[in-house]
Order: C-alpha cells, then sequence, then structure tokens
C-alpha cells in the first residue's frame, strides 16, 4: 500500500492518508519530502504538532540532508529564522510545530516567496479539532489552500471519522485508507477482577479470565485494582500504564516497585539503569531518592513534572529495555513514538475529564512492538458505573470538527489583514470559504469571521474604511510579533511602566517582562511569598515597585482568606516566576530553585521557554513600535541568555538538535568548543571521549553539526554571490 499511495501522491494534488499507529505512514510522509527537494527541486514543510517530535525528525533526517545536500531546519518554540534564508543552490525541508509553521507561511507570503514551498505534510491532522492549536493548524492549511498555484498538501492520520468532509476541506484528489498493524492487538476490559475479551465483530465484552492482586504486607502500597498482577505477568517485557493524573504516575510507579520485588535482573541491565542515574544526575545535577528507588527497578513515571531532557533520557531507557515499566500520562501516547508489549490505561478519566475513542485508540496503538512480539495487548480498567466505557471500546471516532471561533478567529484574522492576505470584504468571504468552519457551519462562518473584526476594529488593531482594511501600525505590531490580541494590550501597559522605569541593575525586570500575562500551572504559596518579600535585596524591592507592584496587596493576600480577584493577583504570580527564572539565570541549579519556589522542575523548563519564546515576541514587538524601538536589542539579547541559561560558551554546541545543556558542557569540557571541531571528529573517538556516549548518538551529533557548520558556509557563499551579481564588488 505504500508504493501505490507514494505514486497516486506523487502525480499531484492534495491527499488525505489514514493509516492504523505503526502501519507505516511515517515512510509515506518521508519519501514525498524527499522527492519534493531532490526529484522537483521545491522545497518542502512537514508540519508535527509538538517540539520533541520536531527535534527527533530533524535528527532523523540529518544523515540524509548530509548525504544528499539539502538544506534541513527546525522551527520550534525559539528557533527558526523569519523569513528563511534564500538558498541559491539547495532545496530545503523545513521541520515545524504548528505554531511555527504559521509564522513561517506569513514570513514568506509577505516576502512573495510562497511557491517555493511545493509539498507540505501534516502529521496527525486530526489535531484540527484540537481547540486553539486546531484553529492554527485549520488557518495555516486554508492560507496554503487560498495559494495559486499552491503546494501539495498530504495529510496523515490514524484516526478519522469524518474523512469526506475533511477530504473536501482539503480539495483532495484522493484518500487513501491503507496500512494494518504490523501486529495483532488484543484488546480487553478489566471490571473488579473480571478481565473481558473485547470482540470487535460481535460489540461484546467475552468473559476471559479473573485475575487478583498482588499481595503486599502494607496497606499504603495496596494492589487495590490489580494493575501490579497485571504488569507482572507480561515482565520482563515492556509495559506502558497510563494513568489519570500526575501524581497517580508516581504513586503508581511506587506501588509496582513495592509489589514486584522479586524479579531477577541480568548484570548487563543493573549496569545500565546505574548508568541511566548518573546520566540523569548529569543532566539536572541530582536524582530525587524515590525516583532513585524505582528505578533501579526498572520503573519510572513520566509526565511533565519531569524534565524535557529526563524525559528523553527515560524514553531512551523504555525503549531500549533498560527500564521495564513507565506510568505516564495520556500526553505521551500522542507523543514520541514509545511502543510496549502491554498498555494498562488505569481509568476512563483524564484528569477532570474523560477519555475520548480517539485518544483511547491514541493509547492502545501503543501496544505490540513490531520485531520484538507477533502481538500486543491491552487493558482497560473501568467499572460497571462507568457510562463511558462502551463508547470508548465500540464506538465511533469523534468527528474532527473546526476549532475557529470568534476567538480564534481574531488571531486569524489579524495575521491575514497585518500580512495583506485580506484587504476588503470580498478577500474575508473568500477565505473563509476554504475553511473548515465553512464546510460545517456555513451559515455561521461569516457571521463569526463578523464578530472577530469587530473585536479588531474596537481594539484598534484594524482600521475599516470605504477603500478597505488595512492594520493600524498597533496591529501591525502584533501581527508581526505574534503576541495573542487578547493580551496585546496588557503588555503595552507593561512596556509603558517599564519605559519609564525600567531597573537595569540586573536583568530581574527584564526577565519580569518576558513572563507571559497568561502564565499557568504555578502554584504560590502567598504567606510565603510575603515572608520573601520581607527579606527582598534592595535592587529586588526596587524592582517590585517599579513594575506596579504593592506591599499590601501581598499582605492583603498572604492574611486574608477571602477569595482574590485573580485577575489582579497576575502580575503578582508573574513577579514570583520571574524570581524563579532570575534564579537560574544566576546559576542556581533547577532542584533547588524548585525546592525554593515549589515549582515542579518540568513546569519550571516549561516557563522557561515560554518566557524565551515571549521575549522574541517582545523583541518584535518593541521593534515595530517607535517608541519602544530602544528596548528591542534588550530583549534580543535577553532571548540568548536566557535560551543559554547564562552559558554563552555554549552557544554553538546548543544549536545543535538534541544537545541540551549537560550534553553541551561534556562536549566543551572534553574540547569541543565549536562545530568545527565537532564535524572533524570520528564518531567512535567522540563516544570514547564522551562519558554516557553510545556511537550512534555521537553520529547523530556529527551529522547535525555538520549541517548546521554546512548552512553557515552556504549563507556566506550565496551572499557572495549575490553581491556579485549585483555589481556592488
Amino acid at each position: 500500500w505504500q508504493e501505490s499511495t507514494v505514486t497516486a501522491c506523487l502525480t499531484g494534488g492534495n491527499h488525505i492518508i489514514t493509516c492504523p499507529t505503526s502501519g507505516g505512514k511515517t515512510l509515506v510522509g518521508e519519501l514525498l519530502l524527499l522527492n519534493a527537494v531532490l526529484t522537483r527541486c521545491t522545497d518542502a514543510l512537514l508540519i508535527l504538532p509538538y517540539v520533541a517530535l520536531v527535534e527527533e525528525k530533524v535528527r532523523e533526517l540529518a544523515e540524509f540532508a548530509e548525504h544528499f545536500s539539502f538544506g534541513l531546519e527546525r522551527y520550534a518554540g525559539s528557533r527558526g529564522r523569519l523569513p528563511p534564508r534564500k538558498r541559491l543552490n539547495k532545496r530545503t525541508i523545513y521541520v515545524a510545530t504548528i505554531e511555527k509553521a504559521n509564522s513561517l507561511f506569513n514570513s514568506l507570503y509577505e516576502e512573495g516567496r510562497c511557491p517555493e514551498i511545493g509539498v507540505v505534510v501534516v502529521d496527525e491532522l486530526h489535531m484540527i479539532g484540537d481547540g486553539h492549536r486546531g484553529a492554527i493548524l485549520e488557518t495555516c492549511i486554508s492560507k496554503f489552500l487560498s495559494l495559486q498555484p499552491g503546494p501539495r498538501i498530504t495529510g496523515m492520520t490514524a484516526t478519522l471519522s469524518n474523512d469526506k468532509e475533511v477530504g473536501l476541506f482539503l480539495r483532495c484528489s484522493m484518500e487513501h485508507s491503507g496500512g494494518s498493524r504490523p501486529v495483532a492487538l488484543r484488546e480487553h476490559v478489566k471490571i473488579a477482577r473480571q478481565i473481558y475479551l473485547v470482540d470487535k465483530e460481535k460489540q461484546e465484552l467475552v468473559p476471559d479470565r479473573e485475575t487478583s492482586p498482588v499481595l503486599s504486607p502494607s496497606t499504603t502500597h495496596a494492589d487495590t485494582d490489580c494493575v501490579a498482577a497485571l504488569v507482572r505477568e507480561k515482565l520482563p517485557e515492556s509495559v506502558l500504564v497510563f494513568c489519570p493524573t500526575k501524581a497517580s504516575c508516581e504513586t503508581t510507579a511506587r506501588m509496582l516497585s513495592v509489589l514486584l520485588t522479586n524479579s531477577e535482573t541480568d548484570e548487563t541491565i543493573a549496569g545500565k539503569r546505574d548508568v541511566l542515574l548518573k546520566r540523569i544526575e548529569l543532566e539536572t545535577g541530582h536524582v530525587d531518592a524515590q525516583l532513585k528507588d524505582i528505578l533501579l527497578k526498572g520503573i519510572c513515571y513520566h509526565h511533565s513534572g519531569l524534565t524535557g531532557d529526563e524525559r528523553v533520557l527515560v524514553e531512551e531507557a523504555f525503549c531500549s529495555g533498560v527500564l521495564n515499566v513507565l506510568c505516564c500520562t495520556s500526553t505521551l501516547a500522542a507523543g514520541v513514538n514509545l511502543p510496549a508489549a502491554r498498555v494498562i490505561i488505569r481509568s476512563v478519566k483524564i484528569g477532570t475529564g474523560y477519555l475520548t475513542r480517539t485518544r483511547y485508540l491514541q493509547m492502545v496503538g501503543r501496544a505490540g512492538r513490531t520485531g520484538l512480539s507477533s502481538s500486543g495487548d491491552s487493558f482497560l480498567l473501568g467499572t460497571h458505573s462507568d457510562k463511558t466505557l462502551p463508547h470508548l471500546v465500540f464506538g465511533a471516532v469523534e468527528d474532527v470538527r473546526s476549532s475557529l471561533n470568534t476567538d480564534s478567529l481574531t488571531l486569524t484574522l489579524l495575521h491575514l489583514i497585518g500580512s495583506g492576505m485580506i484587504s476588503s470584504m470580498a478577500d474575508l468571504g473568500m477565505f473563509m470559504k476554504r475553511t473548515l468552519l465553512d464546510i460545517q457551519q456555513p451559515d455561521e462562518s461569516l457571521n463569526l469571521a463578523e464578530r472577530a473584526l469587530h473585536f479588531l476594529e474596537e481594539a484598534k488593531f484594524i482600521d475599516r474604511t470605504e477603500g478597505g482594511i488595512k492594520p493600524t501600525s498597533f496591529g501591525k505590531a502584533v501581527y508581526k510579533s505574534s503576541l495573542d490580541p487578547t493580551l496585546a494590550h496588557s503588555v503595552l501597559s507593561g512596556l509603558r511602566v517599564a519605559n519609564k522605569h525600567l531597573v537595569l541593575q540586573g536583568d530581574l525586570h527584564l526577565v519580569y517582562l518576558c513572563v507571559p500575562p497568561d502564565v499557568q500551572n504555578v502554584y504560590v504559596d502567598w504567606s510565603k511569598y510575603f515572608d520573601a518579600y520581607n527579606q527582598f535585596d534592595e535592587v529586588t524591592r526596587l524592582t517590585f515597585t517599579a513594575a506596579g507592584l504593592e506591599e499590601s496587596f501581598l499582605a492583603r493576600r498572604a492574611f486574608s482568606h477571602k477569595k482574590s480577584d485573580a485577575v489582579a493577583e497576575v502580575p503578582y504570580t508573574r513577579f514570583y516566576v520571574a524570581g524563579a527564572l532570575h534564579k537560574l539565570l544566576s546559576g542556581v541549579p533547577s532542584w533547588d530553585v524548585s525546592a525554593l519556589f515549589k515549582i515542579p522542575r518540568g513546569t519550571l523548563q516549561t516557563t522557561l521557554n515560554s518566557a524565551i519564546t515571549h521575549a522574541s515576541k517582545l523583541a518584535l514587538f518593541t521593534k515595530e513600535m517607535p517608541e519602544y524601538w530602544a528596548m528591542s536589542a534588550v530583549f534580543d539579547a535577553l532571548v540568548q541568555k536566557l535560551f543559554f541559561a547564562g552559558a554563552p560558551e555554549l552557544a554553538q554546541i546548543l544549536e545543535i538538535p538534541g544537545v541540551k545543556h549537560a550534553r553541551a558542557k561534556q562536549l566543551y569540557k572534553a574540547g569541543y568548543h565549536t562545530l568545527q571541531k565537532l564535524v572533524a571528529a570520528e564518531p567512535r573517538f567522540l563516544a570514547a571521549e564522551i562519558e554516557h556516549l553510545s556511537q550512534h548518538q555521537a553520529q547523530k551529533i556529527i551529522s547535525s553539526a555538520k549541517i548546521l557548520l554546512q548552512e553557515q558556509a552556504d549563507a556566506l557563499t550565496d551572499a557572495a554571490l549575490q553581491l556579485l551579481e549585483t555589481g556592488a564588488v
């Protein structure tokens, strides 16, 4: 099916590929990308949902880019030049997250360079229905559909029920349903102690067997729902245990580490677990005692509370068999490729909501490892009162619905007006006709767009006249920076205050400005916050006041039991977070900062990344606003400082995809200070020099370094050729 699908896609037009997880659609997408740059001599864009997936894909394609001499650029987080460099003699594959792909289109459109992209591949196409991010993806695809001529667009997904509707949106020439799971999947449901086999043909649960809990001398770690029993019968093969919350991931992992103590561990595996612990300590500077205890038993947890570096190490260890059991949240199902012999889903709930059929299929789709087993199995744990359970195992996949609404259209229309794609009501009507929203709600789409347009006009982002629609200077700055229009006035207000009272004794005030106004997932102990305020040094207290914050508010919040105004709390929460990030910039280890501010390390890292992104936006925003032009350079410099966490000497090495601070420090200490030195290295010698670095990993680092260095050389060559052509030299 792969050969016939690729052949059909190469004939032209747009296509949708629906294929089960592990069915082989990734190879089809990669062949289309390679054909674009090597045969059709056009650029190509691959859109992926997560930063981790972008990093992974860039590492995988680096050796191809080196061998076949094409450009390879990643657009994720703060990475990605806008507009991209125009290469004279090479074609480029851009690998981008949803948000970055949208920004990439905007920059190319303004430069008149959209025709350079001849192929667009969208992985996880069903994410069009995923709220705010889905709205951005739909907008991005609609923009490409508006081009005449436009690129060939191929959408890939494992789950799509309303393929005809989505196919109509994509103007598909053909839809392909192909591939099958390389290993069989046996689905089960466990209610109380009874295990049922899921019979898809008869649409019923067939009694299979009963199970019993693993007995424990302690009620603290009781196997109440027989999870330990289901894990034990599969060991030493790999098991994924999906848990509804981060806390339950950790408690489940601890419970399993206590109850599953009788399994013997191979000396080689035990040694690899010791190495894993050392690598985690190398990356983070510390290993939690409880994490160490469970990890040595081949068990670990995986959720957003861990740093990205820790999650990558845990994923690698699980894939290689160093870890047997991983207790994780549902987000892992939609992330990097992480198959297991058995999948256990502890609850039909996820956080405060319920699993969808789509998410359930993503989870059970992880069961079965190609080449290692002939089948995989899954177990959904439920109760007789779980009303959603029948739908999860027998129901149809939820339709993909457009996520565009008045709020998301506000950002969409500002970008379209800012870039010049829309300059009249006629243009607006034409664009809306190219959206999935118009296909699903034809009578409502233009009304929603009108309401969004009204908001933009009222908020002074656009001007509407008889001559058409155009952005104001403020609206243009918001568009250029990709700031959220609903937050733009708040950002501008903060900059006005800072313009008059900016404290430049240290970085704290600048870091405060870079903490997004919509900062989330941070718990503040107001009583301790007030105690800390009383210990502020002179510069910190001066910055607190200059930011427009008041001691009296902190005091009221610390000692009053009345419910506070959430909006009024925001700037104080931002200052609290800024204090944590400032500590990181000062070189304080993340473990210590996490303990001091009671912010999980994973959340701390996510917040730092959000601050870097927001600082990038502020640099662009202030550059477009004449009265704040001087602040643009300051924010540009702060982006670099935040990204390199106060270690500018590691700048070149950290540009390499997948290389984090700890690994960069190892390389720097071993004398690899520049990309040139890495490019000259032999993989086997590099692996021997760097502790806990395999030869395969060394090869990927060297290949990625070669790509980056070649890009720099190409940029200089192209610039010289352009000067010669214009007669400037």
